[in-house]
């Protein structure tokens, strides 16, 4: 019992099991609390920066100019209000009262996320609309100049995005309201050189629509910009670039006002076809009624004394390479209504001067007659029933020479099928 009782007395002043525990959940608690406590600190000044990068963000979105938008106020308020200086009004389209009250933190709400998204797509449209107008201006500087047709389509071609080609047809037109009647004339045959290479006919429609839109303005830095423009009008009509119902459409006639009226006025008196090959005067249009021609009387040479030599000289004497459509349409359409030997010796002399042969027509323009002949093969099939089939077999050997890719007849049905429907649109 002593024994017992010493070791009881031996102990006194010890914790009990129970008492260490309760102190060690004391322990874990109070860390437990710290480790809370540091996480939320952290968590807040997460939330404080990325309150600040999006004000700044607003700030440095300001200072780029989207003041310009409509309803902003103009220059020197936005800086002012971007830097701090002053405060924004409610006016603003990019007034955030919790940010720039220095409000709650969280940020902006999704509706004022995705409208600072859109002004800054907004934005950047302008911009690539901006670099696509100076690059346009600039190929056609350079055109005026050079008179290098093909050239110029193919540096037009290159441009990107697409859906800003209405804007080529609308330059190479205001370009050419305060120049010379040659150079009007240059601008018709580069529109219809562009026609199905770089530009559709809603595209073209498009970008004389466009300068409907700017009325008045036009005439202020051309006087004769009325004139002018019905005749460009009347022109890109008979070269087949725009449909004759362009000019009935109702909306077209409320744009172009005075322009449509005279345009139709010009397409409606006498021999208007022939007369609007020289629109722009006989001086400028000569060279093209007499290209058509010497085209024509080189190929009726051809066939007379069988001589391709000679008939690559009588090209070569044009001196008019973007014209070579010409000459590869004319040689196919003589030869279907002609015998089996002026067909041999039609799709001999056009692989001789293709890029199989000597080179002196490009696959550009190769390719370009191609279409004109398959947009006229119903027309033909009227005087030649054999037509279709005779026009498929020279384009075949057209395209065997490298007058055109390949692509561009397979198969032949259906490419002439879908210029004849691109023709009657």
């Amino acid at each position: 019992m002593a024994h017992a009782h010493k070791g009881k007395h031996g102990k006194k002043g010890a914790k009990r099991p129970e008492e260490d525990s309760d102190v060690n959940a004391e322990e874990i608690v109070k860390a437990a609390e710290t480790a809370v406590a540091a996480r939320a600190a952290v968590l807040q000044a997460e939330s404080d920066a990325e309150l600040q990068a999006k004000r700044d963000r607003k700030a440095a979105i300001r200072a780029k100019g989207l003041a310009s938008l409509p309803g902003a106020r103009k220059g020197g308020d936005m800086m002012a209000a971007a830097s701090g200086r002053i405060k924004p009004s409610e006016d603003d389209p990019l007034y955030d009262e919790a940010l720039d009250s220095g409000g709650a933190a969280g940020g902006m709400s999704p509706s004022d996320e995705q409208r600072l998204a859109r002004a800054e797509a907004a934005a950047c449209r302008a911009e690539e609309l901006a670099q696509f107008k100076r690059r346009v201006e600039d190929i056609l500087t350079e055109f005026f100049v050079s008179h290098d047709i093909d050239d110029t389509v193919a540096s037009l071609r290159a441009l990107h995005p697409p859906a800003l080609r209405p804007e080529i047809a609308k330059r190479i037109l205001l370009l050419s309201l305060d120049r010379s009647d040659t150079d009007r004339e240059l601008a018709s045959r580069l529109l219809s050189a562009c026609y199905g290479e770089v530009l559709t006919m809603l595209h073209i429609s498009k970008g004389f629509n466009m300068l409907f839109e700017l009325g008045s303005d036009m005439e202020k830095d051309s006087p004769d910009a009325i004139r002018t423009l019905a005749r460009f009008l009347a022109r890109a009509v008979v070269d087949e670039v725009l449909p004759p119902a362009f000019l009935m459409d109702p909306d077209v006639e409320a744009a172009g006002g005075p322009v449509v009226e005279e345009a139709r006025s010009l397409l409606s008196a006498p021999h208007a076809a022939a007369r609007m090959e020289h629109v722009w005067g006989a001086a400028a249009a000569a060279s093209v009624v007499e290209l058509k021609e010497q085209v024509h009387l080189a190929v009726e040479e051809l066939f007379d004394t069988g001589s391709v030599v000679e008939f690559e000289r009588c090209v070569r004497d044009l001196a008019s390479p973007s014209f070579h459509h010409e000459v590869v349409k004319r040689a196919i359409v003589v030869a279907v209504g002609r015998e089996d030997r002026e067909r041999r010796l039609a799709a001999e002399a056009l692989k001789h001067l293709g890029p199989a042969g000597v080179g002196l027509i490009s696959e550009t323009q190769g390719e370009r007659g191609i279409r004109r002949v398959l947009a006229q093969k119903a027309d033909l099939a009227l005087d030649t029933p054999a037509a279709p089939a005779l026009v498929d077999e020279l384009v075949a050997a057209a395209t065997a020479a490298g007058l055109a890719a390949p692509a561009a007849d397979a198969p032949a049905g259906a490419s002439a099928a879908a210029a004849t429907a691109e023709h009657s649109a």
